[in-house]
Parts: C-alpha cells; structure tokens; sequence
C-alpha cells in the first residue's frame, strides 16, 4: 500500500483534468453565447410587443393583439428552454466525468442558470423595468402605463399577467402532449 505521495483523489490516465477544464471553458461559452441570444430574443419581443401594440387583430370580435406577444413569448420561452436541455445534456456528457454525481451536479448547474434566465428575465423587464421605458444600446424600449388611458393598451400589471397565464398554460398543454405522445408511441415501439 503507497501512502505519503499520493493525492487523495485518483488521477485518470486517459483524461487529464487540463483537458476537462477546457471543455468546461467552453461549456461556459457557449452557456454566454446562449444567454446572449436568449436575452436578444426577450428584448426582440418587447418590440414585438410595441409594435401589435398599433395593430388591431380581431377574431370573433375580441382584440387579440394585446395577447399575442405574451403567448409568442411563452412559445419562445419553450423553445429555448428544449434547445438548451439538449445542449447542456451533450456538454455535460462532452466533459467526461468520472462519476455520474458530478455529472448530475454540473448539468443542474446549467440548466438552472439559463433557465433562469430564460424563464424569469422577460417578466423581470415586464415588472421592473418596463414602467420606466429605458433605453438600450441608443434604442429607447416601449414603456408601459401603470393605469392607460386607452381601455385596448393593457398597463404593466396587466401584461405581466398576460405573460403568466400563457406560460402556465403553454407548460400544462405541452406537458400534457408530451406525456400522451410518449405513451402512444411508447407503446408503438413495444410491439
């Protein structure tokens, strides 16, 4: 038995952690790069929103322009959330660790942060930044009324509810779709 030298973790031969570390520096990247694109949609999507803001869509007489880029920005939401799953899942597996309890631990760690970010950032700009109408990189964001005067433009409040209700529901249907599709192909592929 050789004591004394040797490091209380194992070393593994055939992966160094040098080139772990690498990879995950790159993980980190490309975590940035999709937080980047996450927070272009969620700023592409206010102005979405200022521009149904002008446009009138009715359908059975109910002004649905209002309502439009909240269920827009829930799809959005869904899409993103889908696409990063499956690219923190292939990362994870990319850094090659040694024991699957860092392995769990490090895909939790990705998928929370831009989860996060994903999820939460429009109704954070809806409910704290939208009052104030700021202005990013020299173009100035729509603001919203507390209290409009016009009875179609909802006030913030409103539209952070508009936002909550489409993903709620958006998450429920596609949970549900999802669950029956894979009962129905799973017991396709069983037989």
């Amino acid at each position: 038995l050789l004591t004394g030298s040797r490091s209380e973790h194992p070393r593994d031969s055939y992966f160094s952690e040098h080139m772990r570390t690498r990879r995950q520096f790159a993980s980190v990247c490309v975590l940035a790069m999709m937080t980047a694109l996450c927070l272009a949609c969620v700023f592409g999507l206010q102005w979405f929103a200022a521009y149904m803001e002008g446009v009138e869509l009715h359908v059975n007489g109910v002004n649905l322009s209002p309502y439009l880029p909240g269920v827009t920005n829930s799809v959005v939401i869904a899409i993103f959330n889908n696409v990063w799953r499956v690219i923190a899942l292939w990362l994870s597996s990319w850094e090659n660790y040694r024991l699957e309890s860092r392995y769990r631990e490090k895909l939790t760690y990705k998928l929370f942060v831009f989860q996060c970010i994903n999820c939460y950032f429009s109704l954070f700009y809806i409910a704290f930044l939208k009052p104030f109408g700021i202005t990013l990189f020299g173009i100035h964001m729509p603001k919203c009324d507390p209290a409009p005067i016009d009875p179609d433009e909802l006030s913030c409040s409103e539209q952070l509810r508009s936002l909550l209700l489409s993903i709620l529901v958006l998450n429920i249907f596609l949970g549900q779709l999802i669950e029956v599709g894979s009962i129905l192909f799973g017991g396709i592929l069983k037989r």
